[in-house]
């Protein structure tokens, strides 16, 4: 227990193993302040205790004296590469039916009864581009020759740690580390900018202020208001009949177009206030409402940011936007995912099963038009369409690109025509749509290939990436020998 504790405390205890003279103190101080910015950054913003925890345990990983060198690094990564080299191989020969270490075609057919499609198809796409000889064997040196490298642990750390090398001899400890660390300098604070005002327009006398605030939305659009990057989502509001004129204050955390159906002419004036995380571009538009009546405000300059739990959030959201308006908040109207919203009343009577409602709307083809091509997407995926709207091809099979399809986006794809919608700023179209619609679309333009569960080969050259493919999904998307990532 006591090891244990000293062991907690180490990077705590380290600063002061022994007096600096100011001519050190001073070294350490140049050797930290050329540091990358990214590094500075992370030991400020992680602490130094906690910096010098995760690089003591990068140290022993690699060497167990704890002490770093170049040459330990590269031995850690041979290491590494010859285990992944290993399971690529045993993966391979666990289809090696009578154990000569090699997997025939006629091994292959006999498996086929029993694999499942992503092994199939990974087994298949394997013989097309690994039987370099194409005698319709694999063997070990084929399937050797075949191994693609997966990236690397924490080579980038590590090889950041040699860069505290304070006496240059090419080792470093984590005394070394210690030093430096402790020598990073605070950021000097920059002055707060100050908060954009809040230019809503005036309520109309008699109008009811309604809040219409959320997270995202069931349904994806085609039409991207932050960017090609980003992903952009399609809100549907139903507004409800009425005598009584509406002034709306609408706010989403994702980036979205508010699509406005029903009794519109209610809504005397539409105030919409940006995503906070928007970058660049708009970060919202809206459909169905006339650009009269449409006021745009700054990101955060009437609310904080949006709101999409009922309690004291919402109330607090309810309150602020009641004095930022000088007047009082007749509705709110919140849900995590807005589709098929009503206004203003937010009633959920028909929010039961909804999930389940736009989920059907999956068993039969429905027609996308995006980057100029006709496509149809159904519950069996997306296939392209010639110009008459006949297939061109089957439907590409991607059991799992579907089935994510339809679990992120059950509402489908709300299609937009760009200079029929409301924006401060102009928007565009996708080329490509966002995940998983994106690997869907590609897929049916036979320019990538299914090699397992979400995951895909490219198999021809592409002209971007589906937007948010590397924020966070599930999906990965790698290149054939000869085809070029954009």
């Amino acid at each position: 227990m006591m090891l244990l504790r000293l062991w907690r405390a180490l990077p705590l205890l380290l600063p002061l193993a022994g007096p600096v003279s100011a001519q050190d103190a001073l070294a350490l101080e140049r050797l930290a302040s050329g540091l990358p910015a990214e590094i500075q950054q992370t030991i400020r913003a992680d602490g130094t205790a906690r910096f010098l925890q995760r690089a003591s345990q990068t140290l022993f990983t690699y060497s167990p004296d704890g002490v770093l060198t170049i040459e330990a690094i590269e031995i850690f990564g041979r290491l590494q590469l010859a285990e992944q080299r290993a399971q690529h191989l045993q993966s391979v020969l666990r289809y090696d039916l009578n154990g000569n270490m090699e997997v025939s075609q006629d091994e292959f057919e006999a498996l086929k009864s029993v694999l499942e499609k992503g092994s199939k198809a990974a087994l298949s796409l394997l013989f097309i581009n690994g039987d370099l000889d194409q005698d319709g064997v694999l063997t070990s040196e084929e399937i050797t020759s075949s191994f693609e490298p997966r990236d690397q642990r924490t080579d980038e750390f590590a090889s950041q740690l040699l860069l505290f090398d304070v006496n240059d001899d090419g080792r470093v400890d984590l005394l070394e580390i210690s030093g430096v660390a402790n020598a990073v300098l605070p950021e000097a604070p920059e002055p707060p900018a100050p908060a954009a005002a809040c230019d809503a327009p005036p309520v109309p006398e008699g109008a009811d202020v309604v809040l219409l605030t959320g997270y995202s939305s069931y349904a994806l659009s085609n039409v991207a208001v932050s960017g090609k990057n980003n992903t952009t989502f399609a809100a549907s509001i139903e507004v409800e009949p009425g005598e009584k004129p509406l002034y709306v204050f609408a706010v989403s955390f994702e980036e979205i177009i508010w699509s406005f159906t029903g009794a519109t002419e209610r809504i005397q004036t539409l105030v919409v206030q940006p995503p906070k995380r928007v970058k660049s571009g708009p970060g919202a538009a809206v459909a169905g409402i006339d650009a009269a009546r449409v006021h745009f405000v700054p990101a955060s300059s009437c609310l904080p940011a949006a709101v999409h739990r009922t309690g004291r959030d919402l109330n607090d959201a309810g309150q602020r936007l009641a004095r930022a308006l000088g007047t009082r908040v007749s509705n709110i109207v919140a849900d995590y995912y807005l589709t098929e919203m009503k206004l203003p009343s937010g009633s959920t009577v028909e929010r039961k099963g909804l999930d389940a409602r736009l989920r059907a709307r999956y068993a039969k083809p429905e027609v996308l038009t995006v980057g100029g091509k006709k496509y149809s997407i159904s519950a069996e995926g997306m296939v392209a369409l010639d110009e008459s709207g006949k297939p061109l091809t089957p439907v590409p099979m991607d059991p799992w690109g579907i089935q994510e399809m339809v679990r992120e986006f059950p509402a489908g794809v709300a299609m937009f025509d760009p200079a029929l919608l409301v924006s401060p700023e102009p928007v565009v179209a996708y080329d490509i749509l966002p995940v998983p619609a994106g690997l869907l679309q590609l897929l049916a333009d036979g320019k990538i290939e299914v090699v397992g569960q979400l995951r895909y080969l490219a198999i021809a050259p592409i002209d971007s990436y589906p937007p948010s493919l590397f924020q966070g999904t599930k999906a990965l998307l790698n290149f054939a020998d000869g085809v070029v990532a954009p």
